[in-house]
């Protein structure tokens, strides 16, 4: 049988947090409706415990483990929330009123709905409507188990977002689809069914290739090009892709760490506990040294049967040397990895990789040429009338 003094101390503690959780509620200025449902569900449950506090606690209900396991929930959901605005409130007041309430949407609606199914377990009891409280308690509880756990799902999810926007603070996604929304179809297969096909098949284990050709000459889209191509491979069931775009003009894409943290980034969609090796880092806000990115890559390329890197205008990068020099460290250190790179300068020579070299000439993308100009004369109105001129040159 649970002590009643217990339990009166449970009661007095959770009165205590959501009287405090009130009062830091009201000091937000641009309340939402979220935020306004929590704190009448923390009013409500607040009246309702400094009734049961007044009742002589003899009820058979008070005296359950039952009974003592909701409280102990709703004491453990107001401190949670006691806790969150507590850190908060330490960073500043400035910091404090801008953040508005400090609780995402998702985790609020899960602690309105805890907190309201615990003051309805608790109305019951206060009424004594044994039948009700048996009836609901089952219930009650394993739909709080069931939100418990999908919020910690949901935690976790949310803190592995956030290692990834840190680590990869460049929208790589957005980069490829822009260069894939210029490609010219039927283009690029000059390099896609010649050498391109030998790196894929590591014919002659050369695990480098290397695209060299001016500022201009449709490098990131045929880049782009081989990155699907790579995808549509039947490889694609035991491999990894992973790319990443430098450019002049963002400055977050021409840093080593990010380049490298974006590639961790999009191991964790097949690898979630990845982020854990970089959590650490995270949460001291330091970035992690290259070489512990390359070891956690090289720790799960051995995962997969090959790891295709892909490395777009690396000459953009300030850090040019040492992103080539540390891709050239992942080749070195297996054999599962290949690497494509595209740039306006020569490749630098490393012993114990081999590398197969393209350029872009016109010479050799006539057809690309020519496949661009004939969708242009189709496309554009103004160019129509060209058409004919132009098949006679």
């Amino acid at each position: 049988m649970a002590d009643p003094v217990s339990i009166a101390g449970l009661i007095l503690q959770a009165i205590e947090a959501a009287s405090a959780i009130y009062k830091y509620g009201k000091q937000v200025k641009s309340a939402n409706s979220e935020v306004s449902n929590l704190l009448g569900e923390l009013f409500a449950l607040k009246a309702i415990l400094e009734q049961m506090r007044k009742d002589q606690l003899d009820s058979q209900a008070y005296k359950s483990e039952s009974f003592r396991g909701a409280l102990d929930k709703a004491n453990t959901v107001l401190k949670e929330i006691l806790g969150e605005l507590e850190k908060r409130k330490l960073r500043g007041k400035s910091f404090w009123k801008q953040l508005g309430w400090p609780e995402r949407r998702v985790k609020m609606q899960e602690n309105i709905d805890q907190l309201e199914r615990l003051k309805t377990y608790f109305i019951l009891i206060v009424m004594n409507d044994n039948t009700a409280v048996d009836r609901d308690m089952s219930a009650s509880l394993n739909v709080l188990t069931d939100l418990g756990k999908q919020a910690k799902r949901n935690s976790q999810k949310d803190v592995q977002q956030r290692i990834c926007q840190w680590i990869c603070p460049v929208d790589v996604e957005l980069l490829h689809r822009r260069a894939r929304s210029v490609c010219q179809t039927g283009t690029g297969s000059w390099l896609i069914d010649g050498l391109f096909q030998q790196w894929l098949l590591a014919e002659n284990k050369c695990q480098l290739l290397y695209l060299e050709g001016k500022s201009g000459s449709g490098k990131t889209v045929l880049c782009s090009t081989a990155i699907e191509a790579t995808k549509a491979s039947n490889y694609m069931n035991s491999t990894a892709v992973l790319f990443f775009y430098c450019s002049f003009q963002l400055g977050t894409s021409q840093e080593l760490t990010n380049v490298f943290g974006a590639f961790v980034a999009q191991l964790s969609d097949s690898f979630p506990e990845i982020l854990d090796e970089i959590q650490d880092d995270f949460e001291k806000r330091r970035p992690p040294p290259p070489e512990n990115l390359i070891q956690i890559l090289v720790e799960y390329a051995q995962r997969r049967k090959k790891l295709f890197i892909f490395v777009d205008a690396v000459n953009e990068s300030s850090e040019s040397e040492d992103i080539l020099r540390a891709l050239l460290a992942l080749m070195k250190s297996s054999d599962k990895i290949q690497v494509m790179v595209t740039s306006t300068v020569p490749p630098i020579k490393e012993q114990g990789v081999g590398i197969l070299r393209a350029q872009m000439r016109s010479s050799s993308n006539q057809h690309d040429i020519q496949a661009f100009v004939d969708s242009q004369l189709k496309q554009r109105p103004t160019l129509r009338r060209f058409r004919h001129m132009y098949k006679g040159i």
